[in-house]
């Protein structure tokens, strides 16, 4: 043991010996010191942040048209006639498609959400921004006034009374929040101003930029520097002199072999341990941030290069050669990217855009919806499904389709009463979050084409249908129903469009009748609503609070109980029988009572899940819930608890539904849509599609070849599962989403998986070096 142990201290005297492991060590210490002095400091927020625009859209059309009928109509009228030259242009691209696309201005999402939110901190920057007479209506405090008019516009008192009128002029748009703003400093000088992020979403920036900080300097250049040096131990180890004289005394070939790999690693070892502790001392020192699980990312990389120097090692035993060593490592690099890009593309785009995700029963006929928002229905002479009611978008290639619409959920519901499928054709918003949508529809008699029924008045949550046939549809600011048009009013509106060049889209006054008989509130894009069929009572669950409408004898809704269940949170929620099921963002389910809106029971997904669907059934039986991950769990209305779906299938569930019998309706995540009776056993009315050549190739070919070979890339999921504790990440392509804190439960995700390349890697890393070790033990030297 003591010549082993001699062996190892050789090869730690000979990485600190090699001058790539100074030359690292010592740009890793000017990182640090560099690093060191950046401090935080926070401060009361005295700028319009952009997490604090919860309705752009709406703020913008106010602002270019302010309604006849709006209370704070002269303030606004007032903040228009401030905007200078170049901000009033902006203004009408905003609200002008075609100009916005002639002029170049047509940015989407947090791009022109920032720009919205720095022309009205310009405008609060303005000396005639106070008027008494166009702020009458605001019913500002006292002291709100006095600071106002004290004429100091860049004292902090100004700023924040500026601030707190601003959203007493947008009520509906603006929604201030109480906390801190952050500001970064460095040797204790201001290096930014206030960054107009929440403190939640500080960390995750912050949490962001340490991994890819490690991925960089660890990840990438550590690992290659450290194969660099360690790629001639092996090797020169071999060569016949040393070899010999190593034989010659009683030291195994094969603990010889591992312990020059042990010793191989320290490299990696020392790097890590710098990098890391460093970064760790400066977080907790500087920021207040001591992350203690930041540590174990000091064995993941040091995991991460073993992988690596496993096939340098074999290599190097077999053919003696530093460089020949070297090429075979980084061609075993290549491959490994190659065959993980490919399965990720796959995976992440042509699998899932083909996949199902929606399942409607439509009277006799089973329609579904596969990823990229084609609809298809079930035709059963052919055993196949067949693709029905196109739309003009569907030129777009399918992945793109599903990338940019990722979060926009395309449900089309049986509409009884017509015998048609109808749906809400929801595009995002230019702004960030949902626009108006278009309701379309479609039935068998009309071949089941496509159909615009109209424009809704504002960004819809849900198309519900009650046991009526009422068409309800519940908006930001108003719930209403939608009556259909007739053949003569469809081919009126049709004529109109053509004539003006799509200026007239159809929409009609007379479509949508509001229902509440108070106001309410305007509702964040994450919003989710559900209606109980058999009671008609509607529930709306924002930012972690559950809303209740209460249908009333004229068939309009009154405002019920209202209770915050978990403050700030994204969820969806579902509800039949006077029972609701809420899923929030971190994984806990409320099963309550929809009448007083207390808890019956409480769960929480497994593996930290995040909920994807809620539904229920029209019986008043049982309603579901559909994790990212494909788990399933049931709610029982008579028992009123929740259970896990446990049937005599394991597979993935990627869709969920019930039928009009109350039967549980899943999918595979192919072209598979199974029927279970009472949720439990699968009936003999399973439809199975062909899967085309995609699915084979990928379950037999891609996706076999991955799981064998080790993931070394997977490996930065561990370092993020680390640091930031998700399980997940959102699929973000346009990056349209609203800037807020609230996670959007509907978007497309990819699951970092832990343990799993862990173990695969652990493997492969063991294979490789027993093929060493019995290579060098019965080769002749």
């Amino acid at each position: 043991m003591r010549a082993f142990i001699a062996i190892l201290k050789d090869s730690f005297r000979e990485a600190m010996a090699s001058r790539v492991l100074w030359i690292a060590l010592v740009v890793i210490v000017v990182v640090l010191l560099a690093l060191s002095p950046i401090g935080l400091r926070t401060e009361r927020s005295l700028r319009l942040r952009q997490q604090e625009l919860k309705d752009p859209e709406q703020l913008v059309q106010s602002l270019a048209e302010p309604g006849a009928d709006l209370a704070n109509r002269s303030a606004i009228v007032h903040l228009r006639n401030l905007l200078n030259e170049n901000d009033s242009e902006r203004l009408k691209a905003w609200t002008s498609k075609e100009e916005s696309e002639n002029r170049g201005t047509n940015r989407r999402g947090r791009g022109l959400r920032r720009d919205i939110v720095e022309m009205l901190n310009r405008l609060r920057e303005n000396e005639s921004f106070y008027d008494a007479e166009a702020f009458s209506s605001l019913n500002l405090d006292e002291e709100i006034v006095a600071q106002l008019t004290a004429g100091e516009t860049e004292s902090d008192d100004y700023l924040f009374a500026s601030l707190t009128t601003l959203a007493r002029v947008f009520p509906e748009s603006i929604q201030l929040k109480d906390d801190p703003a952050t500001v970064v400093t460095y040797l204790g000088t201001d290096m930014t101003d206030p960054v107009d992020l929440l403190p939640s979403q500080f960390r995750m920036a912050m949490d962001g930029i340490i991994v890819g900080v490690l991925s960089v300097f660890l990840g990438f250049f550590g690992i290659f520097g450290s194969l660099l040096v360690t790629a001639s131990i092996i090797p020169r180890t071999f060569e016949p002199g040393e070899i010999s004289l190593l034989l010659s005394k009683p030291v195994s070939r094969t603990l010889l072999f591992l312990t020059k790999f042990l010793g191989g690693c320290i490299f990696t070892l020392l790097c890590a341990t710098l990098l890391v502790t460093g970064v760790w001392l400066i977080l907790g020192s500087r920021l207040g941030e001591w992350r203690t699980e930041l540590l174990w990312c000091i064995p993941v990389y040091v995991f991460l290069f073993a992988i690596y120097f496993s096939v340098s090692a074999v290599t190097g035993a077999i053919w003696r050669n530093a460089n020949v060593s070297l090429i075979l490592v980084i061609v075993f690099w290549i491959c490994l990217f190659v065959i993980g890009a490919t399965h990720g593309f796959m995976s992440e785009n042509i699998i899932k855009s083909q996949r199902i995700i929606e399942i409607t029963s439509a009277g006799n006929q089973l329609i579904t919806v596969d990823g990229s928002r084609s609809v298809f229905r079930w035709d059963e002479d052919r055993k196949d499904w067949e693709e029905i009611f196109k739309s003009d978008g569907q030129g777009m290639p399918r992945i793109l389709q599903r990338l940019m619409m990722s979060g926009v959920r395309f449900l089309p519901v049986y509409d009884f009463r017509n015998e048609r499928i109808i749906a809400l054709q929801t595009q995002p918003s230019r702004f960030g979050g949902l626009s108006a949508a278009t309701v379309v529809s479609g039935s068998e008699l009309g071949g089941w084409e496509r159909e615009s029924e109209g424009t809704t008045p504002g960004p819809v949550l849900d198309l519900l249908i009650d046991k009526t046939g009422r068409i309800l549809l519940p908006a930001s600011g108003g719930i209403y129903q939608f009556n259909s048009r007739s053949d003569e009013q469809k081919q009126t509106s049709e004529y109109l469009s053509k004539v003006t060049f799509g200026l007239f889209n159809g929409k009609s006054s007379d479509a949508f009748v509001e229902l509440q008989t108070e106001k309410i509130p305007r509702w964040t894009a994450n919003a989710s609503a559900c209606l109980d069929a058999t009671t008609g009572q509607i529930l709306i669950l924002d930012e972690g609070t559950v809303h209740t409408f209460v249908s009333n004898e004229e068939g309009k809704y009154d405002i019920g109980p209202t209770r915050e269940i978990l403050k700030d949170a994204s969820g969806l929620i579902a509800c039949t029988g006077n029972v609701a099921m809420a899923a929030f963002s971190d994984g806990t389910i409320h099963l309550l009572d929809s009448l007083s809106l207390e808890t019956i029971a409480e769960s929480k997904l497994p593996d930290d899940g995040l909920p994807l669907v809620v539904t229920s059934d029209r019986i008043g039986r049982t309603m579901a819930l559909l994790s990212h991950d494909g788990h399933v769990v049931l709610a029982d209305v008579e028992q009123k608890t929740l259970m896990d779906w446990k049937s005599n299938w394991n597979g993935r569930v990627s869709a969920i539904a019930f039928d009009n019998s109350g039967h549980l309706l899943t999918s595979d995540g192919r072209k598979t849509v199974m029927v279970w009776d009472g949720t439990q056993q699968l009936t003999d009315q399973t439809k199975s599609g062909h899967p085309g050549w995609t699915f084979p190739v990928f379950d037999y070919v891609v996706n076999p070849l991955h799981s064998i070979l080790p993931r070394p890339s997977d490996m930065d999921n561990a370092v993020r599962y680390l640091i930031t504790g998700e399980r997940s990440a959102v699929i973000d392509a346009n990056n349209d989403g609203p800037a807020n804190a609230h996670q959007d439960l509907r978007k497309d995700r990819i699951k970092l998986d832990v343990w799993r390349p862990i173990a695969t890697n652990a493997v492969f890393i063991c294979v490789v070096l027993a093929f060493g070790c019995v290579y060098l033990k019965y080769y002749d030297f």
